[in-house]
């Protein structure tokens, strides 16, 4: 039995849903610590006993995300954060004494294990950009370069990779392993079918950019997750979901409007549900998720939500249908954790020499 230290990016569900995944798996054998914040907190203390550390915070304007702003408010903070989260992760670590750390693209635990001699292994979805360049212009290309890229190299130190997406390049390194997806096993017993709605997913932040567009098409019928107002014609509102209740939404659907994270992306492509990716650039992850759904034939991008984007999707709906049908991309949570329990004894083997 080895102890792990298993930390998750916060920022969404997500990462934590995921990871929810492999823990379960993990705790049969081995000891688990989870550390996670913000939303991936709240959804794994549902699940485990999870110890909660800070992160930065996002800043909008309305529905408009402001990289920018959002820098110059949290600089300030930066000691503070990584300070006492470095605090918290060497005391847990000093009384839990980890074998080894799990990060699910968290920075803390990979730092804290760096210092402590600690091997890690790294999921992550990002580290495909390192794989499969989707540039439409050099400045898309700048971009990746400057704010991207560095995020990714970041990562280096990790002993393995495991890489989490709908699409599987060759590696290039042997420490790096390729997945399809992971997923929720409600998904996973999902029987889906199409009962004539749309399901719409987003931040509330978010949410608020696409329903004013969502009213102009009476004819069609949206069930809205994460923004709870009073429900009108056309458009149903419901708040933050159970895994229960949103899975029903989600396998009864004619297809799926999201900010571009994977998770959701993956289970949406695992049901042969269409998808409508709405995310401004500067959630570069994001973007890039929704133009792999476009080169995958499986949906459209749009920064903007627009009526003549919308227009588009849903009228291209069987095309987009046709070409998931046609899809061998498949949910491959066994072997993503047998891949995760082997790493663990192979370091566990290198430890003990």
């Amino acid at each position: 039995m080895a102890r792990v230290l298993f930390t998750v990016c916060g920022i969404g569900m997500g990462h934590a849903a995921r990871s929810s995944v492999i823990i379960k798996e993990l705790m049969k054998e081995h000891e688990v610590l989870v550390v996670s914040y913000g939303d991936g907190y709240n959804f794994l203390k549902e699940q485990f006993d999870v110890t909660q550390i800070n992160w930065f915070r996002l800043i909008y304007d309305k529905d408009q995300y402001k990289p920018i702003t959002t820098i110059f408010y949290n600089i300030p903070r930066a000691p503070f954060v990584f300070a006492s989260n470095f605090l918290k992760l060497f005391k847990i670590s000093e009384k839990f004494k980890p074998d080894i750390v799990v990060s699910d693209f968290d920075i803390n635990g990979l730092y804290v294990a760096g210092l402590l001699n600690i091997p890690t292994i790294t999921i992550s979805n990002m580290h495909l950009m390192e794989y499969e360049r989707l540039f439409a212009n050099i400045n898309e290309k700048i971009d990746y370069y400057l704010t991207q890229r560095p995020v990714i190299k970041a990562f280096d130190s990790s002993n393995h990779t495991i890489v989490v997406s709908i699409v599987k390049p060759k590696a290039k390194s042997k420490n790096v392993y390729f997945f399809y997806p992971l997923l929720r096993q409600e998904i996973l017993k999902a029987k889906p079918k199409d009962k004539g709605y749309f399901l719409v997913y987003s931040s509330e932040t978010q949410l608020g950019g696409i329903i004013p567009i969502l009213r102009k098409f009476p004819k069609q019928k949206f069930v809205v997750r994460g923004k709870k107002l009073p429900d009108e014609k056309n458009i149903s509102f419901k708040p933050m979901f159970s895994d229960k209740e949103f899975t029903r939404d989600l396998s009864n659907c004619s297809g799926v409007f999201c900010h571009g994270g994977l998770s959701l992306i993956s289970e949406a492509v695992i049901l042969k549900k269409p998808v409508f990716v709405f995310t401004p650039k500067e959630f570069s992850e994001r973007y890039y998720n929704g133009k792999l759904v476009e080169k995958l034939g499986f949906g459209l991008l749009e920064e903007k939500p627009s009526v003549q984007g919308i227009s588009s999707f849903i009228s291209s709906l069987p095309k987009f249908k046709e070409n998931l049908a046609k899809s061998k991309i498949t949910a491959e949570n066994s072997k993503i954790v047998r891949k995760v329990k082997s790493l663990i004894k192979l370091e566990l083997r290198g430890r003990e020499k």
